[in-house]
């Protein structure tokens, strides 16, 4: 089993389309968790985020070719608590707005990460309270910032 199915996107109302699953790995820490507690806590950053590709990275001049661009940050959640940035402008690029100038998380614990999806990936292997350290490019210098996770409130999917 890799999944349990969780819906469906479909223009013609029947069961063919775009299926959409929870991963195993997922069910099996939620259920983990119920087994032991009761209830299920997962991991929380605090930001929401954009994927940097190369083209990108050059449009906004940034110093990598893949990451996560870091757009809101959550009011008094971990990221803010860490110091980390949103985005303060935005540009047009190919055709679309594109916030700026919030940090670049390039890696998580010293794993590079390529996209915002990864980096919610890495996150969710964490647990609340645990300390991750963020490879971070702010204003074109490198750095890193040490987030402890808080929990993910209940009115946030991601």
């Amino acid at each position: 089993m890799i999944g349990i199915n969780e819906q469906i996107a479909s223009s013609s109302g029947s069961n063919s389309g775009v299926g959409f699953a929870i991963p195993v790995t997922s069910v099996r820490y939620s259920l983990d968790q119920l087994r032991s507690s009761g209830t299920v806590e997962y991991a929380f950053l605090g930001v929401t985020t954009e994927s940097i590709y190369p083209q990108l990275a050059e449009h906004l001049n940034l110093d990598t070719r893949s990451g996560a661009l870091i757009t809101d940050v959550v009011p008094g959640g971990p990221a803010e608590k860490a110091g980390l940035h949103g985005s303060t402008g935005q540009t047009t690029f190919q055709l679309q707005q594109v916030k700026t100038g919030g940090d670049a998380i390039t890696g998580v614990d010293g794993k590079p990460i390529v996209s915002s999806t990864q980096l919610s990936e890495l996150v969710a292997q964490h647990k609340p309270g645990d300390t991750i350290t963020l490879d971070i490019i702010r204003d074109g210098q490198h750095a890193q910032a040490k987030v402890t996770l808080g929990s993910r409130p209940a009115d946030v999917n991601q």
